[in-house]
């Protein structure tokens, strides 16, 4: 594997600068489909097997807001419990962790519960009485289709959710005070640092392979025990791996009381009563501490289009309906989700009674983001596929838009919050940086960056995923 030492910039790769262009539908044939401008309204409805969006209900959920408070930071999934979950001997976390390549989804607590691997045998003992009856591994992955990055995090290293104040009073050893009087956040320190692994985007064979199966390994997931929402399946592509990382979540509280916290003698404690921390760490009697533990997760998320789900998937009852909840700080009634002239009508909003029996989901943007491609969508598609990069782009495209953030070397504040505001504020720019691509029946969104073109990346999902 080629390894860098390298500090995390906002952006690492530039391309050049491309002209403007609308986000559109493309498919395989071109000219032979009027382009589907996003100016015309539809109706962005809920699609079957997807989760429902309400209000928040439960404002201590420490897991889904720390998923949500720092997505923002744009290194992708991050994950207050970074070990996985899976019906396996404990060597597998204590080792090996979440890797690239694993195929799992989010439970409703944002643990990632490993499913299989798509390098290993199907007879592998990671694998085996997991797999789709069709499944055909992959060859491993050769060093040249891995980018790692060594300390991409340095050791120290603080991302913060918008608005926490950061004071570092000591690097050796590590003493840093957090304050925050936003309503709800995050904040996770990397005393070790943590080194990056990626899949190289130039790895055609894997996007490639990705994409062939995608349809099915979500069908194959959505009837398996651990069977979650339309849009669950996730390919692990990136990870941010460490031996040592501590994670704190402040709820919704009053605006009298803020969030307060110290980072000393390798503890992360609150100075309050409501906001929760926890820390994780590699077993002490391996040597040398394996990077076991995932601070961040980038992959892709699999969604089923309508008629692919109805006709393959849709027999479960009812109480197994999914919902999540998203931080609307003023109460309403609907979530009209990006509610202009531009998305037209929201016909998302569900009326759940307290006696509804409902299965809570996990946090994650691309559940919304595959269900507004499969609206636009004038064909029935096969399958969405929303690759984590995408979020990457906009999030830290936005952060050096914010010269005024607090700035330094060892620390990174997100610019956006996890509030309904800032949500509907991300999807703007998620649409407006890209187009919606139909190869083989399915969606993907592919990054056009028009809105920003002097920091757009060497990236883009549709000439890899074929």
């Amino acid at each position: 594997m080629a390894e860098v030492n390298a500090t995390p910039p906002l952006s690492k790769t530039l391309a050049e600068e491309s002209t403007s262009s609308k986000n559109v539908f493309n498919t395989e044939a071109q000219g032979k489909r009027t382009p589907y401008s996003p100016t015309s309204s539809f109706v962005f409805t809920h699609l079957p097997g997807f989760t429902h969006f309400i209000s928040q209900r439960n404002p201590s959920n420490p897991d889904k807001i720390f998923a949500s408070a720092l997505f923002a930071a744009g290194h992708g999934y991050a994950l207050f419990y970074p070990e996985t979950i899976l019906n396996l001997d404990d060597d597998f976390r204590d080792t090996r962790g979440i890797s690239l390549g694993d195929v799992g989804v989010l439970m409703s607590d944002n643990q990632f519960f490993f499913a299989f691997n798509i390098f290993l045998p199907a007879d592998h003992l990671y694998n085996k009485g997991n797999v789709p009856e069709s499944f055909l591994p992959l060859s491993p992955l050769q060093d040249s289709e891995v980018c790692t990055t060594a300390d991409y995090f340095p050791p120290g290293y603080v991302v913060a959710s918008k608005g926490v104040k950061v004071a570092r009073h000591s690097e050796d050893p590590l003493h840093i005070t957090f304050s925050s009087s936003e309503r709800r956040g995050a904040c996770m320190v990397l005393p070790k640092g943590a080194t990056r692994h990626d899949i190289s985007r130039s790895s055609a064979r894997v996007f490639d392979y990705i994409a062939d199966n995608a349809a099915s390994w979500a069908r194959h997931i959505a009837r398996s025990d651990y069977s979650e929402a339309n849009g669950s399946p996730y390919v692990v592509t990136g990870v941010d791996k460490t031996s040592v990382c501590s994670n704190l979540a402040f709820p919704a509280r009053s605006p009298s009381v803020n969030m307060s916290a110290t980072y000393q003698n390798g503890s992360l404690r609150p100075t309050e009563r409501m906001s929760i921390a926890r820390g994780a760490s590699a077993p002490e009697k391996l040597s040398p501490l394996p990077n076991n533990l995932c601070a961040f997760m980038r992959g892709i998320r699999i969604a089923l289009g309508r008629t692919e789900w109805v006709e393959n998937v849709d027999d479960r009852p009812e109480e197994e309906t999914f919902y999540t909840e998203i931080f609307v700080d003023m109460p309403r009634l609907k979530l009209p989700f990006l509610n202009t002239i531009v998305w037209g009508k929201d016909e998302q909003a569900q009326s759940l009674s307290e006696k509804s029996y409902f299965c809570p989901h996990a946090f994650h943007p691309s559940d919304i983001a595959a269900q507004i491609m499969l609206c636009m969508d004038p064909d029935d598609a096969t399958a969405a596929l929303v690759d984590d990069f995408i979020w990457s782009n906009i999030s830290q495209a936005e952060s050096e838009r914010q010269t005024e953030v607090q700035r330094h070397p060892l620390t990174f504040i997100c610019t956006r919050g996890c509030a309904f505001d800032d949500l509907v504020s991300m999807f703007r720019d998620i649409f407006d940086m890209h187009q919606v691509i139909r190869r083989r029946g399915e969606l993907r969104p592919s990054c056009t960056m028009r809105l920003i073109p002097h920091i757009r990346r060497c990236f883009d999902i549709s000439s890899n995923i074929t």
